[in-house]
């Protein structure tokens, strides 16, 4: 069951359950967005708010920060797709902190410019 969609009775497992689980074929996993405990993000938001600070302008702002996000998880390149399946197999667990991906898909990188947004 995907724990993102139609989970039964309407929740998902707790954390400890979804790191004991495996990902199927065909699931998707579970992103976990922990500034205290992962420390690659703890040390991308650096960078982020490094290279931002001397930026006034908002709009050059969030496309710099598109972009910072976009290099973090495997380019702009065609084949990105492919690279993500790749990538999701390192993974033993459903669950997965985003600063272990090299890797992502537009819901990965949607989650992690919000993540640096805010």
């Amino acid at each position: 069951c995907d724990p993102g969609r139609g989970h039964q009775n309407g929740s998902l497992p707790d954390l400890a359950q979804l790191r004991r689980e495996r990902l199927q074929a065909g699931e998707r996993e579970v992103m976990l967005l922990d500034g205290d405990d992962d420390t690659a993000l703890k040390e991308f938001l650096r960078t982020v708010e490094h290279t931002l600070k001397d930026y006034t302008d908002d709009r050059a702002k969030v496309k710099k920060l598109s972009v910072l996000v976009a290099e973090r998880l495997g380019g702009n390149g065609a084949s990105i797709m492919e690279a993500w399946l790749t990538e999701i197999a390192r993974f033993n667990t459903k669950l997965v902190r985003i600063g272990d991906l090299r890797v992502g898909v537009c819901r990965h990188r949607a989650l992690l410019f919000k993540y640096c947004a805010d």
